[in-house]
């Protein structure tokens, strides 16, 4: 009994669907289909989704009709769904992810005593006004702010907002514009990516784009700063070092 599969090659940039009763006939159509200038003994078959080679029957029975495969020439690579769409993505963002490595690099490099230059400087700072929050209490912090930003919480909450909204739509026109959304065949590609967006807004959106994460008068479960506006430097480099945010 045949069932229906579908298929595409290493660029993704062609799917077909193929009706096959065994594997010898899936890849002698998919070559046919797609153009493979190859026999079929020179190609090998992938589950798209994880990149698990198919090579004989009895497992290609044990997978659901509809399976999206990538069919190969021997001497090209498989690359699964997650990496093929991470590379894209990454590649989009070399300048973003360059930066990132350099500073990483600095960061490496004597990093204890770069932090305790930080700290001391820190630490010697005024903070007789740190815990004020009114404009009229410390209008010094509110220079170059908007007239309607009344405390400090709510500027730092509105900034939170205003980046994290920056972000979105950085990577919404990064992925939009790419060779996978652009050129998509049958809207595959398209969809994937403008559902991803979709759910990533929906999250954002559900969640106030975390207008919470500097706000020193939020509840301790949703902001990153401690009850002063200090925040601790986490991430790869968990130091407990303090960084000011609202002093």
């Amino acid at each position: 009994m045949k069932r229906g599969y579908k298929v595409t090659d290493v660029k993704r940039e062609k799917k077909i669907g193929i009706a096959a009763e065994n594997l010898q006939e899936l890849i002698e159509k998919s070559c046919r289909k797609l153009g493979f200038n190859a026999s079929c003994a020179e190609c090998r078959l992938y589950v798209a989704e994880d990149g698990t080679l198919v090579d004989d029957d009895d497992y290609l029975k044990t997978l659901p009709p509809q399976t999206l495969f990538i069919l190969l020439l021997k001497k090209e690579t498989m690359v699964n769904d997650f990496d093929f769409f991470y590379n894209m993505i990454r590649s989009s963002k070399k300048d973003f992810i360059d930066t990132g490595l350099a500073a990483k690099e600095f960061l490496d490099t004597n990093l204890r005593e770069k932090f305790l230059v930080l700290q001391r400087y820190i630490e010697a700072a005024d903070d007789n006004k740190t815990m004020l929050s009114e404009r009229n209490q410390d209008p010094h912090w509110f220079e170059g702010l908007e007239p309607s930003e009344k405390t400090k919480e709510q500027s730092m909450s509105k900034r939170v907002k205003e980046r994290m909204r920056g972000y979105y739509y950085k990577t919404k026109t990064a992925l939009q514009s790419s060779e996978l959304y652009v050129h998509s065949k049958n809207g595959h590609g398209k969809g994937l990516v403008d559902n991803f967006l979709l759910e990533l807004r929906k999250l954002l959106e559900s969640n106030k784009y975390n207008e919470g994460y500097f706000n020193r008068k939020c509840e301790n479960n949703l902001r990153l700063c401690n009850k002063t506006g200090l925040f601790l430097c986490g991430g790869l480099w968990n130091n407990n070092m303090e960084l000011g945010s609202q002093n």
